[in-house]
């Protein structure tokens, strides 16, 4: 499914779009606002807002769609406490933006990026859902 999406919170997606995920995924569910996670898809909603690529990563066409499907995955990953899923995220993340064209070099400093500091964002959003 193509995704299209346009500038506003930093990125808005103006359709709908689903993604089949890692096997790692397969039993996990969720449902939110504009997100749903079932049967090992992932289905963003039409106007969800994400911010991109993080840190001194710079958003290109490359990294847009691998951008929209981690933070979502950490969004669910931290709504639901399941961080141990973070690591599968991480690596879909790389298994995208490789599919998407990223050179070897750049996938490596975002996939170190990832494991280095994703964990502080995924941890705040469960903490956010407990108060």
């Amino acid at each position: 499914m193509k995704l299209e999406y346009k500038k506003g919170w930093k990125w808005v997606t103006t359709n709908e779009y689903k993604i089949k995920l890692p096997d790692e995924f397969l039993h996990e569910s969720f449902e939110g606002d504009f997100l749903y996670l079932y049967d090992g898809v992932l289905t963003v909603c039409k106007g969800y807002g994400w911010d991109g690529a993080s840190g001194p990563a710079i958003d290109t066409k490359n990294f847009i769609r691998g951008s929209l499907v981690h933070d979502a995955l950490y969004e669910v990953i931290g709504k639901q406490g399941t961080f141990h899923l973070r690591k599968h995220a991480d690596k879909f993340l790389i298994d995208i933006v490789k599919e998407d064209g990223m050179t070897w070099a750049r996938r490596q400093y975002v996939y170190r990026a990832v494991r280095m500091f994703g964990g502080r964002r995924t941890k705040k959003r469960y903490e956010d859902t407990k108060k």
